[in-house]
């Protein structure tokens, strides 16, 4: 074999790669996109490290944190769990405040 052949089929190789990484990464972020949503809520209750919110559903959410004060405006990032149908079973994977 020739330098050049070889060369060609390392570039083939490394484009093959390259497509299956980005299929992948397209696939995880679609699933996690599709697993996930947000929520806004106040803050209804503060006490030690236990945060209960309200959201505008009327659902109360608790999650652990410091720094919020009763009224804050948080966004939740919330996960399914898969189960599009039962709220119950959602986690919050993330809260921000809202200015």
């Amino acid at each position: 074999m020739t330098r050049p052949i070889i060369i060609r089929r390392a570039a083939t190789t490394i484009k093959a790669l390259s497509l299956a990484l980005t299929m992948s990464i397209g696939i995880y972020s679609v699933s996690w996109y599709e697993s996930h949503y947000t929520r806004e809520a106040k803050v209804i209750k503060v006490s030690n490290d236990i945060i209960t919110v309200k959201d505008k559903t009327n659902n109360i959410w608790k999650f652990f944190g410091n720094d919020y004060s009763v009224n804050d405006k948080v966004r939740l990032t919330i996960d399914t769990n898969h189960t599009d149908t039962d709220i119950h079973d959602d986690k919050i994977s993330n809260v921000s405040i809202i200015n």
